[in-house]
C-alpha cells in the first residue's frame, strides 16, 4: 500500500509539546536524525483531549462522543502544527501524503478526516474507550500504512527500554501492545537538553 517501500516512519508528537517555545527547532533536530524517506507526523490531542477526559469523568458522556471529540482534538493540533511551522503540510489520506513526500517534506496527518475516510477500517478496529489514546491511533496508522518505525515523541524519558514495562507504567495506553505490526518503536524526549532517539524492545506481553 505504501510507496515508501519500508522507508516510512510515523512520528507521534505528544500534544503537550505544542507549548514548547522552540518546538519547531527541536522537531527539525529530530527530523535530522531520521533516515527514512517518508515521515508522517501524528499529533496527539494534548490539553484539549485532557479537558474532554475531565468532562467525561464529571458527566459520563457517551463513549462515541468522547472518542470522536478526542480525535477532533488531534486534528485541531495538526492544523496548529502546520500553521506555526515551516515545511509542514496536512494530509488527509495516503495519496495526499505521497504528494507531500515527493517534495521531500514531512506530512502531518489530518486524523479525523483520515479515520472517517480512507482509514475507516483503522477507526472501526479501535474501541471507543479511554484505553485508546493518540499513541494507539499512531500505532494503528503505522500498522495500516506498513511503516518500518514508530517514534513516540514525548515530554519525558521512558521508565525502561522495554516496551511492555513502558506500557505497564502507563506511559502508553493499555491498548498499544494489542496492535499488530512489525514496526520498530523508538522514544524521544523532546524536552530533554539533547534531542536523541532511544529504541524500545518488545518484551513480555502484558496480561489482560
Amino acid at each position: 500500500m505504501v510507496a515508501c517501500q519500508g522507508q516510512l516512519v510515523v512520528l507521534k508528537l505528544g500534544g503537550s509539546l505544542l507549548s514548547l517555545p522552540d518546538l519547531h527547532v527541536r522537531l527539525q533536530q529530530l527530523l535530522g536524525q531520521i533516515s527514512e524517506v517518508c515521515v508522517l507526523i501524528v499529533p496527539g490531542g494534548g490539553s484539549a483531549a485532557d479537558r474532554i477526559r475531565d468532562l467525561d469523568s464529571d458527566f459520563h458522556l457517551p463513549a462515541y462522543q468522547t472518542h470522536n471529540a478526542a480525535i477532533g482534538a488531534m486534528s485541531f493540533n495538526a492544523g496548529v502544527l502546520v500553521r506555526t511551522g515551516v515545511g509542514l503540510s496536512l494530509a488527509r489520506d495516503h495519496g495526499a501524503a505521497e504528494v507531500i513526500w515527493r517534495r521531500s517534506m514531512p506530512a502531518v496527518l489530518e486524523v479525523a478526516e483520515f479515520l472517517g475516510g480512507e482509514g475507516r477500517a483503522v477507526y472501526e478496529g479501535l474501541p471507543e474507550s479511554w484505553q485508546v489514546t493518540s499513541d494507539s491511533i499512531a500505532a494503528s496508522v503505522s500498522s495500516y500504512w506498513g511503516a518500518s518505525r514508530l517514534i513516540l515523541v514525548k515530554s519525558c524519558d521512558p521508565v525502561s527500554g522495554n516496551l511492555a514495562e513502558v506500557a505497564e507504567a502507563g506511559m502508553v495506553d493499555s491498548w498499544f501492545l494489542k496492535i499488530p505490526g512489525e514496526f520498530r518503536v523508538d522514544w524521544c524526549n523532546l524536552r530533554a537538553d539533547r534531542v536523541c532517539l532511544q529504541s524500545l524492545h518488545r518484551g513480555r506481553v502484558l496480561k489482560d
